[in-house]
């Protein structure tokens, strides 16, 4: 692939795809390929994606004082002793040189006056600009999933009915802070320094923030749960707001989940036996290991977007063990059916555990 300029490259309908995360696996693998070729790759892939996103910074300048003072001081050393006037002139030399003076005085206070104005003006639009960010999202649909590559390396895998939410002016690479609803998998490149800001990941009960690390994130209306596979997080709970004012963070090390809500700042932890019961859904399958059918409900309405009503309560505790392959709702319906024992049917919409007659 040969592009000559980064507007060129930002008119690709692939690489427009790979910007806002729809491309597929391929394409992906192509574009993190090409741009870890070069410094050049990547400065003209990083230019090109604001052009996509719609952003465009443009370079302002500022008078130069120091080159208009050094100018205006050559003028009067022009009337210095090099262009020195016959005697005959000395009186009207001795009135013109205080005048000159004085004109330079209020040359150099009007340079300095207008590069006030200036930098006040530019500090009011900066501060405009700043009050004025605007937010891209990248969402996914009911039975819809999605992979978001940087061209660090890092990916972020979205579940389905799932989105986040980030600053416009993102540039692949530089990623710092999303914002989430719903469940998605980090896999976030090692910081190689400590002075590198770390990778966060805000919910409405907390902050996940990472050094590099991969985890997953799933948010409900109750609470939001993180499953740690490799590497250390920090979550501080509390709302975004709370967030922002700092916090105490509590340090996540692998095999652990957390379960945390924003209201009550509740954090408990619990040991996980195999990570794979949180990370299965990335590879289409669930794998459950004695657990609940309240969490298999839970998916059935995320992945699907379908109604789920439980004949007896007693159910939702009933412990399930197996491999369900996400093929169709249809396919999970029948799987379920004959690992509990119960009816399970599908009616106007609504999926039914138990008999309701």
């Amino acid at each position: 692939m040969h592009f000559t300029s980064a507007e060129q490259l930002a008119c690709n309908l692939s690489f427009i795809r790979w910007v806002k995360g729809t491309a597929s696996k391929d394409e992906i693998r192509k574009w993190d390929r090409w741009i870890s070729e070069s410094r050049e790759h990547q400065i003209m892939a990083a230019r090109a994606q604001e052009l996509v996103l719609g952003v465009d910074f443009q370079k302002q300048t500022r008078p130069d004082t120091r080159r208009e003072w050094n100018k205006l001081q050559q003028r009067i050393d022009h009337t210095g002793p090099e262009s020195k006037p016959p005697a005959a002139h000395n009186f009207h030399r001795r009135k013109t040189l205080p005048a000159l003076k004085v004109a330079a005085g209020l040359l150099i206070a009007g340079i300095v006056g207008l590069f006030s104005m200036f930098m006040y003006q530019r500090a009011q639009k900066t501060e405009q600009s700043e009050q004025k960010v605007e937010w891209n999202q990248i969402a996914t649909e009911y039975r819809q999933q999605k992979t978001i590559a940087l061209s660090d390396g890092s990916t972020i895998q979205l579940n389905a009915n799932s989105s986040i939410t980030y600053p416009a002016g993102w540039v692949r690479g530089n990623v710092t802070k999303v914002y989430l609803e719903g469940e998605a998998y980090f896999s976030i490149r090692k910081r190689e320094s400590q002075h590198e800001p770390p990778f966060e990941v805000i919910t409405k009960d907390g902050s996940v923030k990472v050094l590099g690390t991969k985890f997953v994130v799933d948010t409900d209306s109750l609470q939001t749960r993180v499953a740690l596979e490799e590497g250390e997080i920090a979550i501080v709970t509390g709302s975004p707001e709370d967030v922002e004012n700092g916090g105490e963070a509590y340090h996540l090390t692998p095999n652990k989940l957390a379960t945390f809500n924003g209201e009550t700042a509740s954090l408990e932890v619990t040991e996980i036996t195999d990570i794979r019961l949180y990370t299965s859904w990335t590879d289409n399958k669930l794998i459950l290991d004695s657990t609940p059918l309240r969490y298999l409900v839970h998916k059935i309405r995320d992945i699907y977007g379908v109604d789920v009503e439980v004949s007896n309560k007693d159910l939702f505790n009933r412990k399930l063990t197996g491999t369900i392959q996400l093929k169709s709702l249809d396919y999970l319906i029948q799987s379920v059916s004959g690992v509990i024992d119960e009816q399970v049917y599908m009616e106007n919409g609504t999926v039914y555990f138990g008999s309701f007659n």
